[in-house]
């Protein structure tokens, strides 16, 4: 007997609410129980509507994995920012402009865009990924990102969608790479969207030197920090080809632009950045 789309639905909030009671769920942040009828591994499985607008889009992710206790808003980048390295600048009042660091130098990446401002739920939740080793938190995220990639790039506009490398010794300490977290689910969320993506690939370069973590330091102290950290390891698979790196904060652009530049010399036509969230100066 062939089940129409209504009766299909029906099994499936049935389903939902029965996994639900069963099984309920537990907020990422907190650990307290969620009470929600929806089956949060939808957002894998189907577009999710008025997918435009990021920040009403990253509440309805977000609601299937974060308590209501726990849910801070959403702060987006807004205008005007740098067009190339995609800073916020404090004042609204003017356009879109070049910073001072854009100015000064020319970078190796065409474009730089984030998801949000590295701020409340959003730094929440990457903490929670990268230092709390929750591996839960990269699904609404990688969802979110997604998004985010479809409102700022062109979908076949790359060769190689290329996850920051991280230095083999944190690779093994953290247990994983979470800028690659954020694009594992990718493929199977373009699948339902019926369109192609680039070529998703891990090893094109290398962290090659084990530089101390980025925070907390100067715009220059973090460019000399960073500075030939990064190497090719196969020249044959960059040379002529274009590139979209993936972060997971950018503050100054130095790490993505250490990793343009080796591209870059290796003979990559283009070069571009996307992150889940764009820290304030």
């Amino acid at each position: 007997m062939s089940v129409n789309f209504k009766q299909k639905r029906i099994i499936n909030q049935i389903r939902a609410a029965a996994l639900n009671f069963l099984f309920p769920s537990k907020c990422i942040l907190c650990s307290a129980f969620i009470n929600s009828e929806d089956n949060r591994y939808d957002i894998l499985t189907k577009p999710i509507p008025d997918s435009k607008n990021l920040v009403n889009l990253f509440e309805k992710i977000i609601k299937l994995y974060v308590c209501k206790d726990c849910i801070e808003e959403l702060k987006p980048v807004r205008p005007p920012i740098c067009p190339v390295c995609g800073e916020m600048f404090q004042s609204m009042a003017d356009d879109n402009h070049l910073c001072k660091r854009c100015i000064k130098t020319d970078r190796n990446f065409t474009k730089a865009r984030a998801g949000g401002v590295y701020t409340g739920i959003l730094k929440s939740l990457i903490h929670q990924l990268k230092y709390g080793e929750k591996i839960t938190a990269a699904k609404p995220l990688s969802v979110f990102l997604f998004y985010s990639y479809l409102k700022f790039f062109k979908e076949k506009d790359f060769d190689y969608i290329m996850p920051l490398p991280l230095h083999i010794k944190k690779a093994k300490k953290r247990g994983f790479n979470q800028s690659y977290f954020l694009v594992k689910y990718w493929g199977k969320i373009a699948k339902n969207f019926k369109i192609k993506i680039p070529e998703i690939r891990l090893n094109i370069i290398e962290k090659q030197k084990n530089t101390p973590s980025q925070a907390g330091l100067s715009a220059n102290k973090r460019e000399k920090n960073i500075k030939n950290s990064f190497a090719v390891k196969d020249a044959n698979k960059v040379c002529g080809k274009s590139f979209l790196i993936i972060d997971d904060v950018v503050t100054t652009g130095a790490t993505v632009e250490e990793c343009a530049k080796v591209l870059k010399r290796a003979g990559a036509v283009r070069v571009e950045v996307l992150s889940l969230a764009r820290s304030i100066l």
